[in-house]
């Protein structure tokens, strides 16, 4: 019967003490919340993207939504050589496409119209042809024919392909400041889907 009792008292006291641990911690999560949204007010802007960068560095480098994106090197149609993380500090379109693909040809103009408003907004859009599929003269008659202004990459020995495990083209990874992929888009684009897209990395 004793045995009963004091297991009960036992019984008893930790509830209440699980009752107290919770609304303490509770209170605690408050007024830290608090603290820190007063911080957050108080905080240089450079300091806080100095600390977005930061937390950027430390994801996986990967091809999915949260990731950060894979880095690389090719030459764009001027011969110049270009790395994605030349771009960082801007938002950046990552498109893969060929000139034979139809679904590639429809989105080239929303994707002219939209770089020719978003261009001086820290907004870039990065065309990566799949070369090893296509000839650079059909590509430069291609962008003469569209009037395409954005930067063309060639992708010649599919090395960015097969590093973004590009299934279909169009294929399209649209990447933040810091170089963080927020979406990706299969199959072919319009302009109101890249404003969306590029908007909601702001939220």
């Amino acid at each position: 019967m004793w045995r009963n009792i004091i297991a009960g008292i036992i019984l008893s006291g930790l509830v209440i003490w699980g009752i107290m641990d919770y609304v303490t911690k509770e209170d605690s999560s408050q007024n830290g919340a608090n603290g820190a949204h007063e911080d957050e007010q108080s905080t240089n802007p450079d300091e806080n993207k100095n600390t977005a960068k930061e937390n950027s560095d430390k994801l996986e480098v990967g091809i999915k939504i949260g990731n950060k994106a894979p880095d690389f090197t090719i030459e764009n149609l001027e011969g110049e050589t270009v790395s994605l993380s030349d771009y960082q500090g801007k938002k950046v379109i990552l498109n893969m496409w060929a000139t034979w693909c139809p679904p590639c040809r429809a989105e080239m103009p929303d994707m002219q119209r939209f770089y020719e408003k978003y261009a001086n907004q820290g907004v870039e859009i990065l065309a990566v042809n799949m070369t090893s599929q296509d000839t650079v003269s059909s590509i430069e008659e291609f962008k003469e024919e569209l009037g395409l202004t954005f930067p063309i990459l060639l992708d010649i020995h599919n090395e960015v392909g097969v590093t973004y495990r590009v299934l279909q083209i169009p294929s399209t990874w649209f990447i933040n400041n810091d170089g963080v992929i927020t979406n990706i888009a299969l199959g072919a684009m319009n302009e109101e889907m890249m404003v969306k897209y590029i908007k909601q990395m702001d939220n």
